[in-house]
């Protein structure tokens, strides 16, 4: 079982014994510095003023115990916490400002010392983690541009997709029968640090630009209609356009359409789908 605490309390002895138990001995094993990368978007199209948002990190400690574990989860992160009690006030933040009328990506680089070890009481019963933030750097900032929708008479209405809906998604406000066409544009998200369209995942683990790919698997990362992969519905597939714009017809099944992000785990998801219907 891991769980992650922010520290607040420092405790000056090195030793710890409660109710009895032997001695919690904290002994470290490893400590080293390293640098991540991490991308934030701030869509401010819709703004009349700057938008303002702070990345921040703290010192923070993981503790991970055996089932076997006697000691209170909160005995032993007090524990920790003290033997790092000096960097316990360590935090970082980098102010981010999104102008009006922009949609803006910013990549940061955080540098932080990482402290792993033992937790003993008699033998060993865990380990833990300790992170101190020691910088963050603005890497790049660039403004993605603002979608901009067709005023073509034909549209009957216009939608907007996040990928942090997954696949929930938005249906549309009228019903649809026959043959529809559809005009969407837009990135995001939705696997990890991975990007997708609403048809292709180009780029890597690691946000890095790959050959364009098209996962199999049910969640598959890219558009839905109606619940299931967009494919149940749109055939052939467009070839993949690096501008990430796409136009199809599809036949409605009656009722009202559902579009949305193949995906369930949305809370490191980002990006939107632009989607126009024409009838």
């Amino acid at each position: 079982m891991k769980r992650w605490f922010s520290s607040s309390i420092v405790i000056a002895a090195l030793v710890l014994t409660s109710c009895g138990q032997p001695a919690v001995q904290v002994l470290e094993v490893e400590s080293k510095t390293v640098s991540s990368t991490e991308t934030i978007h701030m869509n401010n199209c819709g703004g009349k003023e700057s938008s303002e948002q702070t990345a921040q990190r703290s010192f923070a400690t993981g503790l991970e115990l055996t089932s076997q574990s006697k000691v209170d989860y909160s005995v032993v992160e007090d524990r920790v916490s003290g033997k790092y009690g000096a960097d316990k006030d360590m935090n970082k933040s980098q102010l981010l400002k999104a102008p009006p009328g922009t949609n803006m990506e910013f990549v940061l680089q955080w540098t932080e010392d990482v402290h792993s070890g033992d937790i003993i009481q008699r033998e060993k019963i865990g380990g833990y983690t300790v992170h101190v933030p020691v910088s963050v750097e603005l890497v790049s900032s660039q403004d993605l541009g603002c979608v901009s929708v067709n005023s073509d008479s034909r549209v009957k209405e216009t939608l907007t997709v996040y990928f942090k809906d997954g696949a929930t998604g938005v249906a549309t406000k009228n019903e649809y029968s026959g043959p529809v066409s559809v005009l969407i544009q837009g990135t995001g998200q939705a696997s990890n640090m991975q990007k997708s369209d609403a048809f292709y995942v180009f780029t890597d683990f690691n946000g890095e630009n790959a050959e364009p790919m098209r996962y199999k698997e049910f969640y598959n990362f890219t558009l839905w209609i109606n619940g299931e992969p967009a494919d149940t519905l749109v055939n052939p597939i467009p070839p993949y356009n690096a501008d990430h714009v796409y136009e199809f017809t599809i036949k409605a099944p009656g009722g009202k359409l559902v579009f949305a992000v193949g995906d369930v785990y949305v809370a490191d998801n980002d990006g939107y789908y632009t989607i126009q219907i024409f009838k």
